[in-house]
């Protein structure tokens, strides 16, 4: 009698530990799902911008991941290459290492990089890569910048899944010099008539007129034309994600089995 008040205590314990444990493990699968299914965008930060021709100015990449961890990236930009060319290309502050080139090609208006972080992935938003252009010629209405077809991201997985699943184009809008003069002028006259006169002896600052605003941009590394995309030097670790719940089934049962069998022996 008294062995088989034992075996029954320890059944219940199994089985009152196996229910827990196989509701932990059922939602550990849920998490890897969530995370692993592709729920991420990519787009130019600023979104919309003016410049005159001539002037030079810098596009952020970013990445929006949601639940997903992004620690490498493929990018493919794609432009007007009779309105812009590509004067740099450098990885962004959160996915720091170039895996593979950049590539440029400015006649076809097309520019391609690999960058990445192994130790650190993006969950959020997180800057992938920058890049910057030249203005050449003006335009009527306002040019777009966008991604190509190759741009995916992924976690470090050599054959790792695209989680990218939708991306946001840049506007541009270009103005002439003459516009730019004309735009310059009014501004002036609009200060002109706000401003307290300047003191006699002091001479009124002048505004240099014919050339157009340039606005500073941060100095990236020079991009060769038609160097070739690099490849990875090792097989990074790869992420499993299974859907089979073979192992919190086999738990949860055998917990069962466990208090089937002591019942019966009590019995």
């Amino acid at each position: 009698m008294k062995a088989k008040n034992i075996i029954l205590a320890v059944t219940l314990v199994l089985f009152l530990t196996s229910v827990p444990l196989g509701v932990f493990l059922f939602h550990q699968r849920q998490e890897i799902r969530l995370r692993a299914a592709p729920n991420s965008t990519i787009f130019f930060k600023p979104a919309n911008l003016t410049v005159a021709v001539g002037e030079s100015f810098t596009l952020a990449v970013i990445v929006q991941t949601e639940a997903n961890l992004v620690s490498k990236a493929e990018l493919e930009i794609v432009f007007n290459p009779l309105v812009f060319k590509v004067v740099g290309l450098i990885p962004g502050a959160d996915l720091s290492m170039t895996l593979g080139g950049p590539t440029l090609d400015n006649d076809g208006g097309r520019v391609s990089i690999i960058v990445g972080d192994e130790q650190n992935p993006i969950e959020g938003s997180g800057e992938v890569a920058l890049v910057s252009f030249e203005t050449l010629a003006s335009s009527a209405e306002a040019e777009e910048i966008d991604f190509g077809p190759e741009t995916q991201v992924s976690v470090w997985d050599e054959e790792g899944e695209n989680l990218l699943t939708d991306t946001t184009s840049a506007l541009v809008s270009i103005l002439n010099n003459e516009a730019t003069l004309e735009a310059g002028g009014a501004e002036l006259a609009s200060t002109e008539e706000g401003t307290a006169p300047t003191p006699t002896g002091e001479p009124a600052p002048t505004t240099p007129t014919g050339e157009p605003m340039s606005t500073p941009i941060p100095t990236l590394a020079p991009v060769v034309e038609g160097s070739p995309v690099a490849t990875e030097a090792s097989t990074p670790p790869e992420l499993l994600v299974s859907g089979n719940n073979g192992p919190t089934m086999i738990v949860l049962l055998s917990g069962l089995a466990f208090f089937i069998f002591g019942f019966l022996r009590f019995i």
